[in-house]
């Protein structure tokens, strides 16, 4: 005889578990069973703190003489709900988390932008916003990775936390000895997360509302990772990639056009059938590039060569996020398919050549991000520069009393001390740096390492992460400070994905795919 509490009890399987139509107890006529409407389906998410229900209305039970009583058809609505609230007392809220983060209604919370009036120590460790035209002027081009993963879990809010390095490294690029040369070129370093790239989009920011003419690259390592069409140049040992190149010029025309206006030609300029005077800007010259590929390169040549004669022009921010990949081994091949380092694609030569210190360009500044978390554009030659550079902060995130650690032998000082470098199992020689005998030294090269979040940093983050949704239900209190500065070791890559993994904003975008389709499989 069947009995209500015949019901099998829920199991936990793994991330999910459910109550199907077939577990429903037959031979119970019960007026709260056969006309309320029950939950009949709950999968509980664990890893992503989500509880899903199907609600289920049962129809009344068909009374047939002398056979079971069966149940209705189901009907399903799915709703997805978040349990929240004081557990002790038992409360608790249903929040409907399915919509991913991203596409969720943005808090109404006003941002100050960042400029010249905000920009200042008054407004340190605070969060200010990317002014919508610098965002505008992207294009084509898109955010660095991390930044725009970053972006993407608040709501896509182009936001930065103002940090007393933000305005280290505004104040040094703004102000650049006597601005007549370009013997100084600077590089942000720092261990994964720590915000390089932040410090980088802020400092273009100022400079870009200053007026200079900003040649900002958010992904050289796609120039690199031969996914772009390319083919060898005619009598030289150089490749080119028209297509890309072309986009790169549309890049720097959108992003700097009303500076690049400004500037005159130094002299005409023919690219096939189509002819510049003296009299046409930077801006026209660009355009010729951009709308006809086949003159891409010619015209990126024209530009680096027109901004070096030092004529009466704006400054101008040379900003490289990744400037490893410059000076790196490319995924391309040459003709005797030998892997093909960078210095022999043409778009990348004369970035190269101004970082290196080959081409002059007067009243110009370069700024670099070193990326230390994406091995395929790792640049030995530059680490080994890096590790001799003079450091505009010292060294703010060694501990006290640490030693500097030796500098790390690249594949050709590995091989060099075998008998047989073919034999050695483990060294990849393809990935031996080709820089180690062409560049000895780079003039000027200093660098500065970002140094990691003090405990104001972190509560300023987290008063932002609390007031977006990002961290849920939560109240900004002296120890979830302390907790989470304690945690994320004041890094704030780490902080972010505490606040939006460890406690339970929903899925990351990686897997979220995954999630739904998890979810969809229970229904």
């Amino acid at each position: 005889m069947s009995h209500p509490t015949a019901i099998p009890m829920l199991r936990h399987l793994g991330s999910s578990s459910c109550l199907s139509a077939k577990h429903i107890p037959v031979g119970i006529a019960t007026p709260s069973f056969a006309s309320q409407r029950a939950s009949t389906c709950l999968v509980n998410l664990a890893s992503h703190n989500v509880v899903r229900t199907f609600g289920a209305t049962a129809s009344p039970l068909a009374m047939v003489p002398g056979k079971k009583k069966i149940a209705g058809p189901l009907k399903k609505s799915s709703v997805a709900v978040r349990k929240t609230g004081d557990r002790k007392s038992g409360g608790t809220i249903l929040r409907d988390v399915s919509v991913p983060i991203e596409k969720r209604p943005a808090p109404k919370i006003i941002l100050q932008n960042l400029s010249a009036e905000t920009a200042g120590p008054d407004n340190v460790n605070r969060v200010l916003r990317i002014p919508d035209p610098i965002m505008k002027r992207m294009g084509s081009q898109r955010l660095p990775k991390s930044l725009e993963k970053d972006f993407e879990f608040i709501h896509g809010i182009p936001a930065l936390l103002l940090r007393k390095s933000s305005l280290d490294i505004i104040h040094h690029t703004i102000t650049e000895p006597d601005r007549k040369s370009n013997q100084h070129r600077l590089i942000l370093t720092g261990p994964p997360g720590v915000g390089t790239s932040s410090l980088l989009l802020q400092t273009v920011t100022r400079c870009q509302e200053m007026g200079w003419i900003v040649v900002y690259i958010t992904r050289p390592a796609e120039w690199t990772d031969a996914f772009q069409p390319f083919h060898p140049r005619e009598g030289t040992d150089l490749f080119d990639q028209p297509e890309l190149a072309s986009r790169v010029l549309q890049d720097i025309k959108q992003f700097s056009g009303s500076a690049l206006h400004k500037t005159r030609l130094s002299k005409p300029r023919n690219f096939g059938r189509s002819h510049l005077t003296k009299e046409s800007d930077l801006s026209t010259l660009l355009d010729v590039g951009a709308n006809d590929s086949q003159h891409a390169h010619a015209v990126l040549d024209a530009f680096f060569e027109e901004l070096s004669v030092g004529n009466d022009r704006p400054p101008i921010l040379f900003a490289i996020d990744s400037v490893n990949a410059l000076l790196s081994t490319t995924a391309y091949a040459d003709l005797d398919n030998k892997p093909l380092p960078s210095d022999r694609l043409s778009l990348v030569r004369p970035f190269l050549h101004v970082l290196l210190g080959d081409t002059h360009i007067p009243k110009s500044a370069f700024l670099g991000t070193l990326n230390a978390s994406e091995l395929i554009i790792e640049s030995p030659s530059l680490n080994r520069l890096l590790a001799t550079a003079p450091s505009l902060n010292g060294n703010p995130n060694a501990p006290p009393g640490a030693t500097p650690k030796p500098d790390r032998l690249d594949a050709k000082q590995i091989l060099s001390r075998f008998p047989d470098p073919s034999k050695v199992v483990g060294v990849y020689t393809e990935k031996m740096d080709e820089f180690s005998g062409k560049v000895t030294s780079i003039p000027g090269l200093r660098k500065f390492e970002v140094p990691l979040m003090s405990k104001a940093e972190v509560e300023g983050m987290l008063r932002y992460y609390i007031d977006t949704t990002v961290y849920r239900n939560q109240q900004l209190t002296p120890d979830l400070v302390n907790r989470c500065y304690i945690i994320s070791a004041g890094n704030p890559g780490r902080l972010l994905k505490m606040c939006t993994s460890q406690f339970g904003t929903g899925p990351a975008p990686s897997k979220r795919k995954e999630f739904e389709r998890e979810v969809q499989s229970q229904s």
